[in-house]
């Protein structure tokens, strides 16, 4: 029950850290729409909720089936428990705590890490820069050379609007997730 207890409250925190990250980091920062709690990321959370439950609750509950209920009784009254059981939860409270640790660090670097990943120079200025996707049936586009004459034909077009003052072309945006570009212009 607490590790059910622990996964629903964990997720929760998820939507509401996300949402908190989202409103603080600025929204020019690449992908940042996409990040979301998604199916994997509760599937993810629901298993490990599940493995935690399960490793945490059947070690106490082992242990249990080896004792005499009556001797532990007594050895309990008598000298407040036998040594292997508080031995056992001494190490099952030791390793909650370091894995508590682990996690709260992961979660303090991540968020500098993003803090200062959002102040990194990106060697431009992305003020009054318009970008946009342009996926062409296939119909209109066939060979190589027939798609490159489609997008030069697209470019001058643009360029011909009034307050372009540049038009360029990639295949790929920069900083959006792509590791090769190729200039289209």
């Amino acid at each position: 029950m607490i590790a059910i207890a622990g996964g629903v409250l964990g997720t929760a925190l998820g939507f509401v850290g996300v949402r908190a990250l989202k409103a603080i980091l600025p929204a020019t920062l690449p992908l940042l729409s996409a990040v979301s709690v998604d199916a994997r990321a509760l599937l993810a959370s629901a298993a490990i909720t599940m493995i935690i439950g399960l490793v945490f609750g059947i070690a106490p509950a082992i242990t249990a089936t080896r004792v005499d209920p009556e001797g532990a009784l007594r050895v309990s009254a008598s000298t407040g428990g036998n040594r292997a059981g508080a031995a056992t939860r001494r190490m099952l409270v030791i390793i909650e705590i370091a894995l508590a640790m682990v996690l709260v660090v992961g979660a303090g670097l991540m968020t500098e890490s993003l803090r200062r990943l959002s102040r990194v120079d990106l060697g431009f200025d992305p003020a009054g820069i318009l970008s946009f996707r342009i996926q062409p049936s296939s119909g209109q586009v066939g060979a190589a050379e027939q798609t490159r004459v489609y997008f030069d034909e697209m470019v001058r077009r643009i360029a011909a609007q009034p307050g372009v003052e540049r038009v360029g072309g990639v295949q790929h945006l920069p900083l959006t997730g792509f590791r090769t570009y190729q200039n289209l212009v």
